[in-house]
């Protein structure tokens, strides 16, 4: 986690909070390699997961006594990890979206991909469904690396983007785009914005 440039992860408490702590964009429950294997259960327990396959998971942990062990976890088995975190994929946030514009949407906000500490990834904006176009989150947002250590500051973006639909209400998903080791295009959050028809009317 220290070399993703994330808090060190005695910040992040014992290992039953790690999928709380972490960047919520990380955590789901499907396993990929390179994942954190996270469990809940009394003070908790990680692991690295090193295999995937359909019916089980090859995880790598070390002890609290000492020494290092590996096991293979078969899907439906009790010991089946509660979480997975992906600390290799990017992560980030929805400041806000909004329509200045008949027929036009804003998104501000700001994305960073642990694989790309002093770069700028794209993002890929969905409204109603539909792809409304991509841009390149490298606006200065000083904050960020404020934050999350060891990454640049041109992280942000504050794109507008015309709507080829009508006015109306509109649900507006921006994606984040992996560039590096990571295993998937993570959802950063949707958010409904009003916008006025930008084509004519009358009576």
């Amino acid at each position: 986690l220290q070399r993703a440039g994330l808090p060190y992860p005695g910040q992040w408490g014992n290992a039953t909070t790690w999928d709380t702590n972490a960047p919520a964009t990380m955590v789901d429950q499907r396993p990929g390699v390179g994942a954190i294997a996270q469990w809940n259960s009394g003070w908790g327990h990680v692991g690295h997961v090193d295999v995937v396959t359909a019916s089980y998971i090859e995880v790598t942990a070390d002890n609290w006594g000492g020494g290092t062990t590996r096991h293979r976890i078969y899907n439906g088995s009790p010991y089946w990890p509660d979480n997975f975190i992906h600390a290799l994929n990017p992560f980030g946030n929805i400041d806000s979206v909004s329509s200045p514009a008949p027929g036009h949407i804003t998104v501000r906000g700001w994305t960073l991909d642990p694989s790309q500490r002093g770069g700028s990834i794209p993002i890929h904006v969905y409204v109603n469904g539909s792809f409304a176009g991509s841009a390149t989150a490298n606006t200065y947002r000083p904050d960020v690396p404020a934050a999350y250590n060891h990454y640049g500051a041109n992280v942000g973006f504050n794109t507008t983007f015309g709507l080829a639909q009508s006015g109306g209400s509109k649900n507006v998903c921006v994606y984040a785009i992996n560039v590096g080791a990571g295993d998937t295009n993570p959802l950063l959050g949707c958010r409904t914005v009003w916008t006025a028809d930008p084509n004519p009317f009358g009576h």
